[in-house]
């Protein structure tokens, strides 16, 4: 098991990390993939208008080399799984109008009618490649094509020999032509060219934003997307939203994600630990935690209530200990929660806050629960749940501390 850095594994039984600081959209993690997508460009060999090349394979680490595929030359971007990559050397410009040479390659795509579509690809040009300009081009669509933030909407060539992701958008009219690349050389008519140009990964995908790499013909559904940090569960995240740079968030009216039927969490001692950055703190909001699903039903879970956080835990004996300390708007906090049979404890950016509390505490319930309470609708939390993890055992000082560690820089706390 591998869950980060210095990261306490001894009691941890569920937990999950979607990357946040660690990778962004043009790349994925091991326990995040990205958001739910599907990738209609269906496979690089059906490319249209392919022009000639040679056929190569970058798995993130290093080029395959055997009968099909080749080194080309250069490396991959690192930890980018491109999967075929398809390069051209002169003579690939093999259309030619005005005095200009181009060497479009695209896909004619049905679309649904009127929708916004996302058009991406990976491309590396040679230091000594000298074509004018490699854009990215959507045809066929209605109202025109745009630029899509973050992204350029063609290879920037003042910084060639470099992997570059490009981008366009465009509202679909049924059937629509995405060409990724049209390289373009002008004073020439015989397709040639100084250098070389390749190019990996299109994705064509419904929406605004480019997605995180998936494969041609792929499909990442909703429990595809996320792992917990043991491995062993894919967490469905078909409930919760998505910002635009594809990290999950929880939009305050109805984003949650549960998964249920964990009888490991079912000790009356345990921890909870949380990165999180609330976007609303008015109200009573549970942010996350393990428990039943009859209302109340033995649970802990770590909340949100008039601005302050806190810990509140249902069973035999119901606890609520609120107002520990503010909760703030847009900025992290690392919060952790802890319960044994007399005291409860908390930790906000490694700050410990204690109370003693009488009673039993019940054995939990057996469902994890993030973005509202794990028995019904409503109270649901605003903003994001970056790092959520539960243990069977109460972390000592030094193991929050550790923690803390891990996270403060990454998310800086």
């Amino acid at each position: 098991m591998y869950t980060g850095p210095h990261i306490i594994k001894d009691g941890l039984v569920f937990g999950y990390d979607t990357g946040y600081g660690i990778a962004d959209n043009d790349t994925a993690t091991r326990f995040y993939a990205g958001e739910p997508a599907v990738n209609l460009w269906d496979s690089l060999l059906s490319t249209q208008s392919l022009r000639s090349h040679t056929k190569h394979y970058w798995n993130g680490k290093k080029w395959t080399e055997d009968a099909t595929y080749t080194h080309p030359g250069v490396a991959g971007p690192k930890d980018v799984y491109l999967g075929l990559v398809f390069k051209h050397v002169s003579g690939a410009l093999n259309s030619t109008w005005s005095g200009t040479s181009y060497g479009y390659m695209l896909r004619d795509i049905a679309c649904t009618n009127g929708a916004t579509m996302t058009m991406s690809s990976w491309i590396y040009a040679s230091g000594d490649c000298n074509v004018d300009s490699i854009p990215a081009v959507i045809e066929g669509e209605s109202g025109g094509e745009s630029t899509v933030t973050g992204y350029p909407a063609s290879y920037d060539l003042n910084n060639k020999g470099t992997w570059q992701v490009t981008a366009k958008k465009a509202t679909s009219d049924g059937n629509t032509r995405f060409i990724p690349l049209y390289p373009r050389k002008g004073g020439v008519t015989d397709g040639s060219f100084a250098g070389f140009f390749m190019w990996a990964l299109p994705q064509v995908t419904y929406g605004d934003r480019v997605v995180t790499p998936i494969q041609p013909g792929a499909t990442r559904s909703s429990t595809a997307s996320l792992i917990d940090l043991k491995e062993t569960t894919d967490i469905d995240v078909s409930n919760v939203s998505f910002d635009s740079t594809g990290q999950p968030t929880f939009d305050g009216t109805s984003d949650y994600i549960q998964n249920s039927s964990y009888t490991s969490h079912q000790q009356p001692t345990g921890t909870l630990e949380v990165v999180i950055k609330p976007t609303i703190v008015s109200g009573n909001r549970y942010v996350a935690g393990v428990g039943g699903t009859t209302t109340y039903g033995a649970s802990r879970m770590i909340r949100i209530n008039g601005g302050t956080l806190g810990i509140v835990t249902y069973g035999s004996s119901t606890q609520d200990w609120s107002g520990v300390t503010a909760a703030t708007v847009n900025q992290y906090q690392h919060v952790v929660a802890t319960w044994s049979g007399t005291s409860l404890q908390m930790y906000v950016n490694n700050v410990p806050y204690s109370a003693t509390r009488t009673g039993v505490v019940s054995p939990l319930g057996t469902n994890i629960t993030m973005g509202r309470p794990p028995w019904a609708a409503g109270s649901y939390y605003a903003g994001s749940v970056d790092i959520f993890k539960h243990y069977n055992k109460v972390l000592s000082a030094a193991e929050v501390q550790q923690n803390y560690n891990a996270y403060k820089k990454r998310f800086s706390i």
